[in-house]
């Protein structure tokens, strides 16, 4: 019996950004951890799309995650007593009681993420995830030219960030760009709440739109005591639709809103009333800072965030 200790070493994120893989119509969402920070990985159902003829027939695709299973599976040990794919380095199984107690809010996340869905969850025996050496090990089992051509536009189009020399910052200021969206993802959780009861005075035409504009603004005025907008001109910034002040500000900036966040969803866990949230958050916060630019190459950082 192989031992299948520390499979999952590092949390797992859904940066939400898809990519494209080239000559194909297929997008991977981009998932990062598990084996490590700032991993890419991939799950066999994202595999599986790659690998068929119609990555829209669901028979087709079903057939080809059991098939994918059944080659990992078989070839965990090998005839020779040797062990091909590593737990924890070539592959982690969310459905083994192997996997630390955390594995169920991780599989809760990429349902949520749209990366599995609960039906396909329940009826899997295995959920297998593969780091970039796990997918090499499992082409090399694939014996079809076609696996070699996917699996190479792959590694150039999804596991790009090979292509880019990260120093320590870098590569640090992305991760936390990352994390940061559970946060936001709890904050907006808690603004839906309290639309639902009341406590939140909202533009019925853009509910959600605008109740977050304002938490967040909010959350800028009592660290920065200035506006999105506000931050953007002091920085000398100027942001197209859809990016934000947060690919460009300070590793130390970044993590105190992600601290401010996580509060959030935390008082609102124990049952605190909005006002009552940011009461405390003031209290917490007493005195403005200055906001502060990254102090590296915050263009290189948005690209790799897809902006």
């Amino acid at each position: 019996m192989t031992e299948k200790f520390e499979q999952l070493k590092w949390d797992i994120i859904c940066t939400g950004n898809e990519i494209m893989i080239s000559d194909t119509t297929i997008k991977i969402q981009e998932i990062y951890g598990g084996f490590g920070q700032g991993q890419k990985i991939l799950t066999v159902q994202q595999i599986a799309m790659l690998h068929v003829d119609n990555p829209s027939n669901k028979d087709e695709v079903t057939k080809k995650v059991k098939r994918i299973n059944e080659l990992i599976n078989n070839n965990i040990i090998l005839d020779s007593g040797d062990q091909y794919f590593e737990f924890g380095i070539d592959i982690i199984d969310l459905k083994s009681e192997d996997v630390s107690n955390d594995h169920k809010k991780v599989i809760k996340n990429l349902i949520q993420s749209k990366v599995y869905t609960q039906n396909s969850v329940n009826r899997a025996t295995n959920l297998f995830i593969l780091s970039e050496q796990g997918y090499s090990l499992l082409i090399n089992l694939m014996s079809d030219t076609k696996s070699k051509i996917i699996y190479k536009k792959v590694i150039r189009d999804y596991f790009r960030m090979k292509e880019y020399i990260l120093n320590k910052d870098d590569a640090t200021q992305y991760m936390m760009r990352i994390l940061g969206k559970q946060e936001r993802l709890q904050t907006t959780n808690m603004i839906k709440y309290f639309i639902e009861r009341g406590d939140i005075y909202h533009d019925p035409k853009d509910i959600r739109k605008n109740a977050y504009a304002r938490e967040t603004n909010f959350v800028y005025k009592l660290l920065f005591n200035m506006t999105a907008k506000e931050i953007e001109s002091y920085l000398g910034l100027i942001l197209k639709p859809n990016d934000t002040i947060r690919n460009y500000i300070s590793l130390e900036d970044i993590d105190i809103i992600r601290n401010i966040e996580g509060r959030i969803g935390y008082m609102q866990q124990d049952n605190k009333s909005y006002q009552e949230i940011h009461g405390r958050l003031k209290e917490l916060y007493p005195i403005p800072k200055i906001p502060k630019l990254a102090e590296k190459n915050i263009s290189l950082i948005a690209r790799l965030i897809g902006k």
